[in-house]
């Protein structure tokens, strides 16, 4: 997260918690641990923890601690059960992850919205005021000669999420990190970019698993554990997991990476997982899926569905489309089309689309008011044999409050096998001007 924006990791919940308990031992609501006996979980914490077992912990006081509004907290010896009174559900924080139990059975996520995701929760965004109008995202706002104006806008209100190209801390890239014992190394040309945004999000090509042997050309990804060192270093605050190299040390590594980069206070989405970033008020949903080789179209309707019901924003990350070509078409053998999948997901309510995979930057495209940017090209891969391959761009994309109104594309090549830095002058506007040409060359729908 950007310079200026503290991550905030807590449940506001819980900081309201501090504020009345006052210090540790404060009465709240009168009931002290009578002689003999033990605290015990209140307002339907018990069935939770019945749920979650050790996970939960136990209740470390008898008291409770109730909220204006009818918010229930209660800490436990592994982290804050909390109720919430406008979506009557209970949940549990362990400050990497959520989990709540509701009318969807047991639900899991990250981030730092207390909401599970499915619960209808009402926005607390203010109206537009009179007389301001938001700038329009089409592809002259984003390549024309001219950036939106957003001068007259409250800059208050303003929020930008950066998002990557692929990111693999693997073979030649972790060779790097690794013999040099530089693990901040792929990320030094640009993470002053990347600290920029209010939101930083970034795809994650490959497993972190201890043990992982130095690699050169192996199509069977891992990478050190140490490799976190740049996502925090870059300021990331979420990484999509959804890929066709996540599964390469099997579920383990997915479960190894996950752990990894909850250690370094990194959020997480997808194989299964939403994550939910509330910044300055506004509740940023995000999805991540790997759609690569077939897609349930009713899946991703229900679960986009449900998570916009308590959401602002819903981000749709997707691992789509052929390889190496800057239109979006499906990979051989498939009938996976990225842009067929592009309309489910804004069918289903995404606000915006995020897509990687095919390691050249792709075309953008509006679907009925929604931008999907197809890909994104490569940002820290050792592809170093293409001109293409050693090509990206880093998306800023600012929302006023809910509503996108500018996009900006910061093109980005490939040093040294996995170091990316800003383009120079020329390099960057063949590369927006090629982004263009293919955005402008999609044939209607």
């Amino acid at each position: 997260m950007g310079t200026g924006k503290i991550r905030v990791i807590q449940l506001a919940i819980a900081a309201a918690m501090a504020a009345v308990l006052g210090g540790p031992g404060t009465a709240v609501d009168g009931r002290y641990c009578q002689p003999g006996q033990e605290p015990e979980f209140v307002y339907g914490f018990a069935q939770l923890s019945t749920a979650l077992g050790a996970q939960m912990g136990q209740p470390v006081e008898c008291p409770h601690v109730e909220i204006p509004g009818g918010d229930i907290v209660q800490q436990t010896t592994t982290g804050l059960a909390y109720y919430r009174a406008a979506t009557n559900v209970a949940a549990f924080t362990d400050g990497a992850l959520h989990r709540a139990w509701t009318e969807r059975g047991l639900v899991t996520w990250t981030g730092n919205g207390s909401d599970a995701p499915g619960a209808a929760v009402a926005s607390t965004l203010p109206e537009l005021s009179e007389g301001v109008v938001l700038p329009t995202v089409n592809l002259e706002a984003i390549f024309g000669a001219e950036p939106p104006d957003l001068a007259g806008l409250d800059r208050e209100r303003l929020n930008t999420l950066v998002f990557t190209g692929d990111i693999g801390l693997v073979r030649m890239v972790n060779v790097t990190t690794v013999t040099t014992g530089d693990f901040v190394w792929p990320f030094r040309g640009t993470a002053e970019i990347l600290v920029g945004g209010d939101l930083t999000v970034a795809n994650l090509e490959g497993p972190l698993v201890a043990g992982c042997e130095l690699q050169y050309s192996s199509l069977e990804f891992c990478g050190d554990p140490r490799n976190v060192e740049g996502l925090e270093f870059a300021g990331i605050d979420l990484v999509g997991l959804s890929n066709n190299h996540i599964y390469d040390h099997g579920g383990a590594g997915l479960e190894s990476t996950r752990r990894v980069v909850e250690g370094a206070g990194i959020d997480h989405a997808g194989e299964g997982m939403a994550s939910i970033q509330v910044v300055d008020g506004v509740r940023f949903g995000f999805v991540a899926y790997n759609l690569l080789w077939g897609y349930d179209p009713a899946a991703l309707t229900e679960e986009i569905g449900a998570l916009k019901r308590g959401v602002d924003v819903v981000v749709a990350i997707v691992h789509w489309g052929a390889e190496y070509t800057s239109v979006p078409v499906a990979p051989a053998g498939t009938v996976t089309a990225p842009r067929d999948i592009a309309r489910t997901l804004v069918a289903a309510g995404a606000d915006l689309v995020l897509g990687n995979h095919p390691h050249w930057v792709q075309a953008v495209e509006m679907v009925d008011g929604v931008l999907v940017a197809y890909a994104h090209g490569n940002f820290i891969f050792d592809q170093q044999w293409s001109v293409e391959t050693l090509r990206g761009v880093i998306g800023r994309y600012t929302f006023y409050d809910a509503t996108l109104v500018a996009v900006e594309y910061l093109p980005v090549h490939i040093r040294d096998w996995g170091q990316p830095w800003p383009a120079d002058a020329e390099e960057g506007e063949a590369i927006l001007a090629g982004m263009r040409t293919a955005s402008e060359s999609l044939w209607p729908y």
